[in-house]
């Protein structure tokens, strides 16, 4: 007997929809009140530095949606530790920071975000949604 597959049969295309607000709605949702009121722009904070950082482009202009997703996945490690696995791991686990994931993925000027979070740092969370806005929700296809 043959075994299940796991990746789509030949031929077969797979679309994943990725919507970066209402990813980053959801695990604030995760947090209570005081958490958010006194931790939460730190944790942000130190998540996109660690992803801008994790950055293997070399020109500060990353795939948007690995920056998307990796945020996503370094801010779940954050709040909840290695113990629970994000929800955007395997995802994360098949994208490239340096080449486009699909048709419609852009560079993300990193170099620009990092001014607007100097500039305003109480406002991190705004300015990372402001420049990602543009860029979602997308639709990530793979195909055999």
């Amino acid at each position: 007997m043959a075994s299940t597959q796991s990746s789509p049969a030949p031929g077969v295309t797979v679309e994943t929809r990725f919507d970066f607000s209402s990813a980053l709605d959801f695990l604030k949702a995760q947090l209570d009140e005081n958490f958010l009121a006194k931790e939460w722009r730190a944790t942000v904070t130190e998540a996109f530095y660690k992803c801008r950082d994790e950055d293997q482009s070399h020109d500060e202009k990353p795939s948007v949606i690995w920056f998307g997703v990796k945020f996503l996945d370094t801010l779940w490690v954050l709040l909840f530790g290695k113990t629970s696995q994000s929800p955007w791991k395997s995802m994360l686990v098949t994208l490239s920071s340096t080449k486009p994931n699909c048709k419609e993925d852009n560079r993300l000027d990193i170099s620009s975000l990092t001014q607007m979070i100097k500039i305003r740092p109480a406002h991190v969370e705004t300015a990372i949604r402001e420049i990602l806005r543009g860029y979602f929700p997308i639709v990530v296809s793979h195909s055999r």
